[in-house]
């Protein structure tokens, strides 16, 4: 009886770490720009976390890759996605609310990519840190980042307040930080189809 008690316990215990990736029944807000289905969670995960999930609902983080989609992409999130902004703050970030994206530079530091299946291939977007560069003429839309501050920033916030908060010298709302890859937010999904 122990031996199937245990058994069950770690099955359970599986299933729990397994379905905390991705939770079923998330709050969530739908929409659509230019073919693609758009998914905003709002259930604050880690960026692996999120990417995790975001594979299992058949996509991957966001991408963006011009500047129309960045600002409707915006009026979605800002405008109609009616988000607790209290509920998805990077306190590394200037204490701004933020979604995370697909970028990262998880692999390389200062080599941004767009991963958001986290499989650790992408198109590269961004090289270097504050003063570093787009690659081939790539969209980027960053605030005053990314600095790396405190040394662990490789995942990419999108924010939809000002940081630091209430001073707003460093990002603007719509812009984009490198935030810490374990700071638990709200994400944004994208699907092909």
């Amino acid at each position: 009886m122990k031996k199937k008690a245990f058994f069950g316990l770690i099955i359970f215990g599986l299933f729990h770490v397994l379905s905390a990736q991705c939770p079923e029944n998330l709050s969530s807000y739908k929409f659509k720009y230019n073919g693609h289905n758009y998914i905003l969670i709002k259930e604050a995960l880690s960026w692996v976390d999120a990417a995790k999930c975001a594979v299992s609902k058949g996509g991957y983080l966001a991408q963006i890759n011009n500047k129309a989609e960045q600002n409707y992409l915006f009026k979605q999130l800002k405008n109609e996605a009616q988000i607790n902004l209290q509920s998805t703050i990077a306190y590394d970030g200037g204490g701004a609310s933020y979604v995370w994206i697909g970028g990262t530079d998880l692999q390389h530091e200062g080599i941004w990519i767009w991963d958001g299946d986290h499989d650790n291939h992408g198109r590269q977007f961004w090289q270097g840190g504050i003063n570093g560069h787009p690659i081939d003429h790539s969209y980027v839309n960053w605030g005053h980042e990314p600095d790396n501050f405190g040394g662990h920033q490789n995942a990419l916030g999108f924010a939809l307040t000002e940081w630091p908060l209430g001073q707003g010298n460093l990002g603007q709302p719509g812009e984009w930080n490198d935030l810490n890859e374990k700071d638990r937010l709200f994400f944004l999904i994208e699907i092909n189809h």
